[in-house]
């Protein structure tokens, strides 16, 4: 069981007494050292797990056969910081190349340039550049087709469209992080509520924030449990579910402060599915 303050208006939280603490000495049915005080918390908490947390950016290309005509592009004009000068990547050859061999030329080319990137090959043969940076330092621009000094279209025979990727400001990762997690007086910690929080910019192109690779996970599990802890379900806790501390908090009619509405939110361990007793 996860439960959790959805409610912001009630400072430090609320002590749910009528769980055993570690000093009692409590029935086998029951587990010990669950009461606690619950509270929802401060953005300074959350913002210091997105800091904490910083995302990559990687851009994937579109494209998904296994080798391109590379006499169609002969570079790539590409930067990795807002003020910094475009580089020209060369790539180039006869005729069909290799995505893998457009991925070593690209690679050879980041290095000469001293430009953070990294480009590989992922999923359906489709080319993924890499900012090696991460949080607000990720950042990568694509010359678009036309402007001053563009040298080729690789991006496009990629499936890569011009432009500007970056991560986005803790400050914006926050607003999505919340506006995911809580709506109304419940939240969702689950994966589905908290990847949408890894916001998508340019349609041109499938941009994957690291909230939806391999660090997602670690970082769910610590929003989920400043947001909702865990309680060993137990008969102390359906009891107070039911009847206790945590049936007061979560009915609508819970006053605090002069102010109505349910104050508590319960859900499984997934974090998603509503808790319910009996």
């Amino acid at each position: 069981m996860r439960a959790g303050i959805v409610r912001s208006d009630l400072g430090k939280g609320v002590y749910v007494s009528d769980l055993d603490s570690r000093s009692q000495y409590p029935y086998a049915s029951v587990v010990p050292g669950q009461a606690r005080t619950l509270r929802r918390p401060t953005d300074d908490e959350l913002l210091s797990l997105v800091k904490a947390n910083p995302l990559p950016v990687a851009i994937t290309g579109l494209n998904t056969s296994t080798a391109v005509d590379s006499r169609l592009a002969t570079g790539l004009s590409i930067k990795a910081s807002r003020g910094g000068t475009f580089s020209t990547i060369p790539v180039g050859g006869t005729g069909a190349a290799l995505k893998t061999t457009i991925a070593a030329q690209l690679n050879s080319g980041f290095a000469s340039a001293a430009l953070p990137l990294s480009a590989t090959v992922v999923g359906t043969n489709q080319l993924r550049i890499n900012s090696t940076r991460t949080g607000e330092e990720a950042y990568v621009e694509i010359y678009s087709q036309g402007s001053a000094g563009y040298t080729g279209a690789l991006n496009y025979v990629l499936g890569i469209a011009p432009g500007v990727f970056a991560a986005p400001t803790s400050k914006a990762l926050l607003t999505a992080l919340k506006s995911s997690v809580y709506t109304g007086q419940r939240f969702d910690v689950g994966s589905g509520a908290l990847s949408a929080a890894g916001v998508t910019v340019n349609t041109g192109a499938a941009i994957n924030y690291g909230l939806l690779g391999t660090g997602f996970v670690p970082f769910k599990e610590k929003v989920a449990d400043l947001v909702a802890p865990k309680f060993v379900d137990g008969g102390d806790v359906q009891l107070s579910f039911a009847k206790g501390v945590m049936s007061e908090l979560r009915s609508p009619n819970y006053v605090f402060h002069g102010v109505t509405g349910a104050a508590l939110y319960a859900t499984l361990d997934d974090g998603v599915t509503p808790y319910t007793y009996p």
